[in-house]
């Protein structure tokens, strides 16, 4: 393939130096092997789905790259296992702290990503100090997925979290239970998070002037049961995280967004949406 300037010969073209940054990103959701791939002219949204009950989506806005060239909408499913393999291809040897989204490194690695048209494969070239390497990874045809649709008017209660807060919480409660519940209240306890399973149950209370909590809207009492296993790959996301918002509907579906800042005060956002347990009973 000629590494020239040739992206005019492609629907998509972009490139980055911010390799390690995007390829944590997507980590955060890696909970299944396959994952939607959608360019736009505002960034790159990966999606990733786990039985219509847990979504994630990874924003990456078009701001990340240096370069950035959209010719038309893109949509296909790619193996996100192998497009992350790829992204750290010479990073092998380098320690990450899942914490340092921010890390700085003094090798930099320079990416190019091409799309050429419809059932072509997404063309990856790395580069770093010289030494190149390309991927070609097998797009698929892209596959529905939920829809949901979190109105301002349908949004019941909102908290947005410092997210060292949350950390410690998820760090207390007992990781072997089944269920995981929610309540938000106008009221004391204004947000608890209790969990239940074969050793009981346990619960952490925090009123809304808590240090850790920077905003607190709530319209009426709600609180709403999780299936735990499902809300790991979540839970495990608070980690790339500064601040985070977590928002209820009308139905007790549970929306948290992550806030994540790079070293060049570049902000992307990763997206998780959940069914409470009547609605997931309901589909399975």
């Amino acid at each position: 393939m000629n590494t020239a300037d040739d992206s005019k010969n492609y629907i998509f073209y972009a490139s980055t130096d911010n390799v390690k940054y995007i390829s944590n990103i997507l980590k955060a959701v890696q909970f299944k092997e396959s994952a939607n791939f959608h360019a736009t002219d505002q960034g790159i949204k990966i999606t990733v789905e786990d039985s219509h009950c847990l979504q994630a989506n990874s924003y990456l806005q078009k701001e990340i790259f240096n370069d950035y060239s959209y010719k038309e909408d893109i949509k296909f499913k790619i193996n996100l296992n192998i497009f992350i393999d790829c992204l750290q291809i010479f990073s092998n040897n380098v320690t990450y702290s899942p914490t340092a989204l921010n890390q700085s490194f003094s090798n930099k690695v320079h990416l190019k990503v091409y799309y050429k048209e419809h059932g072509h494969p997404l063309i990856l070239l790395l580069e770093e100090n010289g030494v190149t390497t390309d991927c070609s990874i097998k797009t698929q045809e892209y596959e529905d997925v939920m829809e949901y649709d979190f109105l301002n008017i349908d949004i019941v209660n909102k908290i947005i979290f410092k997210s060292e807060a949350l950390k410690e919480i998820f760090n207390e409660i007992d990781n072997s239970c089944d269920v995981l519940e929610i309540l938000i209240s106008p009221t004391i306890p204004n947000f608890r998070i209790a969990t239940y399973g074969d050793l009981g149950s346990i619960y952490i209370d925090f009123p809304k002037d808590s240090s850790c909590i920077e905003y607190f809207s709530c319209k009426e009492r709600q609180n709403s049961r999780f299936k735990h296993s499902l809300l790991k790959p979540a839970l495990k996301a608070i980690n790339y995280s500064s601040k985070i918002s977590l928002r209820m509907d009308k139905k007790g579906c549970l929306s948290w967004q992550y806030m994540i800042k790079h070293d060049e005060n570049i902000i992307s956002f990763i997206e998780f949406y959940c069914l409470p347990l009547d609605e997931y009973d309901e589909l399975i």
